[in-house]
C-alpha cells in the first residue's frame, strides 16, 4: 500500500480551537472552509445525520474518501470484517484534530489503519 504513504499528510493548516459549536462549523461550511465528512460513509450504509457527521477542511474529507475506496476494496476482497472511523478532538473544538480509520480481519487483527491529521 505504497500509495497510502504518499497520501498521508497533515491536511489542515488552520487552528480550529475557536470553532466551539456546530453552528460555528456550519458557518465555515457555508464559506467553503469546512465540509461534512461522514464517519461511516453513506456507501457503507452510514446514516445521513449528525450522529455520523463531522466537519473538516475539504482536503481532509477528500482524503477520507480515498481511504473509503481502500476500505471498499478490502471488503469486496473479503479481507476485512469490520471497520471504524474515530474522531479525536482538542479542547472544546467542534472540529476534530484527527480521524483514525481502522479495518480489522475476522480474527480481530488490524488489516489497515490510517490517521488523517487535520490540525
Amino acid at each position: 500500500m505504497g500509495i497510502v504513504k504518499m497520501m498521508k499528510k497533515t491536511v489542515g493548516l488552520s487552528d480550529y480551537s475557536d470553532v466551539v459549536s456546530l453552528s460555528n462549523a456550519r458557518e465555515l461550511v457555508d464559506l467553503g472552509e469546512l465540509a461534512p465528512l461522514y464517519l461511516i460513509g453513506l456507501r457503507f450504509g452510514g446514516a445521513e445525520d449528525m450522529s455520523n457527521c463531522v466537519f473538516v477542511p475539504p482536503e481532509a474529507a477528500a482524503e477520507k474518501d480515498q481511504y473509503d475506496d481502500i476500505i471498499a476494496d478490502l471488503l469486496e476482497e473479503g479481507r476485512i470484517k469490520s471497520f471504524s472511523c474515530v474522531p479525536q478532538y482538542k479542547g472544546r473544538s467542534a472540529v476534530p484534530c484527527r480521524i483514525t480509520i481502522t479495518a480489522k480481519r475476522e480474527s480481530g487483527s488490524v488489516e489497515f489503519e490510517e490517521t488523517i491529521n487535520i490540525w
